[in-house]
């Protein structure tokens, strides 16, 4: 029983001490900063698209794409945050701004 607990004690100061760790935690940090303000200028485009299509009926196509690639954007945040990817999202990689075809003639 006491081995148990000493390797776990052990397993515990690795797991504290990897510079690895702490260097993620800093990135996720950051990039929890990074969401928040996201966040902030999604909302903007929202209001933004709403009144131009209550004035002129129709949206403005570049801030619909630029909402797209922010959507995307969140998504490579959400999985970097919670450890499902390795992957760093902008500005460590690319900037997902191609606006793809969906199905049905959607937007």
């Amino acid at each position: 029983m006491e081995e148990n607990e000493e390797n776990e004690k052990t397993n515990l100061v690795e797991n504290l001490t990897d510079n690895n760790s702490w260097i993620r935690v800093i990135y996720m940090l950051f990039f929890a900063a990074a969401f928040y303000v996201t966040a902030w200028v999604v909302l903007a485009i929202t209001i933004l698209q709403t009144i131009f299509k209550l004035i002129k009926g129709e949206e403005l196509k570049y801030l619909s794409e630029f909402g797209w690639s922010l959507g995307k954007y969140l998504h490579q945040i959400t999985n970097f945050t919670t450890f499902d990817t390795n992957i760093k999202p902008w500005p460590f990689s690319y900037w997902q701004g191609k606006h793809i075809q969906r199905k049905n003639g959607d937007k």
